[in-house]
């Protein structure tokens, strides 16, 4: 199992409990961060921007602090062959990822 599949993993099995949930766009990384106060955690998940070519050009935020009800989102990497997928329902409590390419990840 590698350092990619353990961090989808852990924000996978928070969101089952999250109370808030927000994505980030910084000029350098993807942030996805989850939360809950309760339970005292939060999990983190960071995406260097170089490896999705495809990132819209923003100057701070691309989605800040909204929640993540029934969100898509498709990051395309510059090699046609690695994308990303994200798919958000807090509501239900689910949260799927699909990585496909050197590290093919999906996680229901």
């Amino acid at each position: 199992m590698n350092n990619f599949h353990l961090l989808i993993t852990s924000v996978w099995s928070l969101i089952k409990i999250a109370e808030d949930a927000r994505l980030t766009c910084t000029r350098d990384e993807l942030f996805l961060q989850a939360s809950n106060a309760e339970h005292r955690v939060a999990a983190l998940l960071e995406i260097p921007r170089s490896s999705f070519g495809g990132f819209p050009a923003c100057p701070g935020t691309y989605v800040d602090g909204v929640d993540l009800y029934d969100l898509q989102m498709t990051l395309s990497p510059s090699h046609q062959e690695n994308t990303m997928y994200f798919w958000f329902n807090l509501d239900q409590r689910l949260l799927r990822f699909a990585f496909l390419g050197q590290c093919s990840v999906l996680v229901p």
